[in-house]
């Protein structure tokens, strides 16, 4: 396992100039020193826009990410104006982000492995059936922001309208459907405030 491992670093560093330029030449803005472990799926319509801060990292392989990566690390950008914003120094494993609105990401954010975020639902809610329908309408307020310095567990889901606090921990496969205030610790399915981060 650490042949391989060592093996998907190697092969991501001699990669990464031919995967920064696709990715610009696509559009996406990049910053200094972001860092690909494997190979991620970074992609914005035309019109839409993703910017990553610099020094980030997105880990896309399970040989290296210590909890295993279920899916390659997905920023999608998917309707014409959506913006993705990630701060500098963030590091994220499997990471699926979906963007119809706007997506918010401040600076030195951390992530579990697999964890969501989605401003919009995808598939209609009341419209049966639901097969090839198309995906609702966005409007401003389903924007999502993760502050700067949030930690977001393993698994945990973040939905559309919701600003999570800067300086918050949410735990392991919590989804969040409400705003979270800063420097709290939320846990479970709906997510909520079970106690305070301290600060030191």
């Amino acid at each position: 396992m650490e042949i391989r491992a060592t093996l998907v670093r190697v092969i991501s560093r001699l990669a990464r100039p031919a995967l920064r330029w696709r990715l610009t030449a696509k559009g996406v803005r990049l910053g200094t020193g972001v860092r690909f472990v494997g190979f991620p799926t970074i992609s914005a319509v035309r019109d839409a826009s993703i910017r990553i801060g610099s020094r980030s990292t997105f880990v896309s392989s399970s040989s290296v990410a210590m909890l295993g990566a279920s899916t390659a690390c997905i920023v999608r950008a998917r309707r014409a104006g959506a913006s993705v914003i990630i701060g500098d120094d963030c590091g994220f494993t499997g990471i699926v982000i979906g963007c119809c609105t706007a997506i918010t990401i401040g600076d030195r954010v951390l992530t579990g492995s697999n964890v969501t975020i989605v401003d919009n639902d995808f598939h209609p809610i009341h419209s049966i059936p639901r097969h090839d329908k198309p995906a609702p309408s966005s409007s401003p307020g389903d924007a999502v922001v993760i502050e700067d310095d949030v930690f977001l567990g393993m698994g945990a889901t973040v939905l559309k309208g919701v600003r999570v606090g800067r300086g918050s921990v949410i735990a392991a496969r919590s989804v969040v459907t409400r705003s979270i205030p800063p420097f709290s610790i939320a846990a479970g399915n709906p997510a909520r405030v079970i106690g305070q981060v301290r600060q030191e």
